[in-house]
């Protein structure tokens, strides 16, 4: 707390210990002890250099930077070809090679924005404590998921726009094409008119049995709020070509709808 160490300085580790210490050449992934204790892959600076008096939370938070370096780059902060070389580079705080990769990895901002803040040199750089990088992973995961819910409605609107849109090519191009024939067998009025009603009572009715379909799913899985949404879109964009009864049962969809939602 407060750059000062919450313990005294351990012991030197004996000849006989079977913790690993720097000198006995073990793997860069194993703990090290001995004036030095840590990961060395992992270990913020002030850590590394055995500057006990100075090592606090945000040491911790400098192995957290490291983790997600990892995570994004596919190697921790400082990487070499032996634990010494590891070491030296950790005791000098020397993550040029660990910054350049985060800026290459193609990774989302916010993500290499926190990696850069964590893996800061100085400890009065960093962020205070593990909860501060907790909050921050936490708001970027909440704002990947509304842009993911966003994707999926936008989609979804645009798919039953573009099914709308064929059906009423459709009737349209049927409604042209009996034009054409009873103009031709001069029945047109009466023999139109009762078309035309009959054609828009089946569109209008395709785009309530869609909305329905929608709703159902809805019904099936009432906490999805998603699928609330989506049926509720599909309402609000649908047409009712006209048709009275439709425009009626489509008001009535949406108020069902938006009832459930709430």
């Amino acid at each position: 707390e407060g750059g000062a160490a919450d313990e005294p300085p351990a012991a030197p580790a004996p000849e006989e210990s079977l913790v690993a210490t720097v000198r006995s050449g073990s793997n860069l992934d194993e703990s090290q002890a001995g004036s030095v204790l840590g990961t060395p892959a992992y270990m913020a600076p002030e850590q590394a250099g055995g500057d006990v008096g100075h090592v606090d939370r945000r040491a911790d938070v400098f192995g957290l930077g490291s983790i997600l370096c990892e995570v994004l780059t596919g190697r921790p902060a400082f990487t070499g070809s032996g634990v010494i070389e590891i070491l030296r580079k950790a005791m000098a705080g020397d993550t040029v090679d660990a910054l350049a990769r985060l800026d290459d990895c193609g990774s989302e901002a916010e993500l290499i924005a926190l990696a850069r803040d964590c893996l800061a040199v100085k400890p009065e750089d960093r962020p205070h404590d593990a909860g501060l990088v907790a909050e921050r992973m936490t708001t970027y995961l909440a704002g990947v998921q509304t842009r993911v819910r966003a994707a999926e409605r936008e989609r979804a609107v645009a798919v039953a726009k573009a099914i709308e849109e064929r059906r009423r090519r459709k009737v349209q191009l049927a409604l042209a094409a009996s034009v054409l024939a009873l103009t031709t067998l001069g029945g047109l009025s009466t023999t139109y008119y009762l078309q035309q009603r009959a054609a828009q009572a089946a569109a209008g009715q395709r785009v309530i049995d869609q909305v329905t379909t929608l709703q159902g799913q809805a019904l099936a899985n009432p906490e999805e709020i998603q699928r609330w949404e989506i049926a509720l879109a599909a309402a609000l964009q649908a047409d009712p070509a006209g048709d009275p009864k439709t425009k009626s049962q489509l008001l009535a969809l949406q108020e069902e709808i938006q009832t459930g939602l709430a």
